[in-house]
């Protein structure tokens, strides 16, 4: 499979003209997370072997996420834990950060990351963010996971 690298401006503009689509969020985390193009992304998102595939101009469930990742040769692993007993292992302090702002800034600069807030899906890929959110964004987060890459 042919991997390859697009800036957020870029899968933009093809979720906007090509595929008059919206919500697409999603889309652009995976096609970020497994380095593929946002078609393909958007293809494995709505394939019907999927419990729940995504539907055109709606946004994607992450159990519907965690398909596809892993679909495209990825692994997904949850480490972000609101139980404040446990060590998060991406904070040395074991605090848990609550805004994507926030969490982006701490996350480790080499790997890459789906940062869950309430409304959205981010994507950090190396400590940037490939997304129209910035660190200064206050949206609380949900879940934190990092992507591992199963290929070469």
């Amino acid at each position: 499979m042919k991997r390859k690298k697009q800036t957020f401006a870029e899968m933009y503009k093809i979720g906007q003209r090509y595929y008059n689509d919206r919500g697409f969020c999603g889309v652009v985390a995976v096609a970020v997370a497994a380095e593929v193009a946002f078609g393909k992304a958007r293809a494995t998102l709505a394939s019907k072997e999927h419990k729940s595939p995504r539907k055109t101009r709606t946004g994607t469930n992450m159990v519907t996420m965690r398909d596809s990742l892993e679909t495209l040769g990825c692994t997904i692993t949850n480490i972000h834990s609101d139980n404040p007993k446990e060590v998060n292992a991406w904070c040395a302090k074991g605090t848990t950060h609550k805004t994507l702002g926030k969490t982006c800034r701490m996350l480790p600069k080499d790997g890459v990351y789906l940062v869950h807030t309430t409304k959205h899906i981010t994507c950090v890929d190396h400590g940037d963010i490939v997304d129209w959110a910035t660190d200064t964004n206050r949206s609380k987060v949900v879940d934190v996971y990092k992507i591992t890459r199963n290929y070469k």
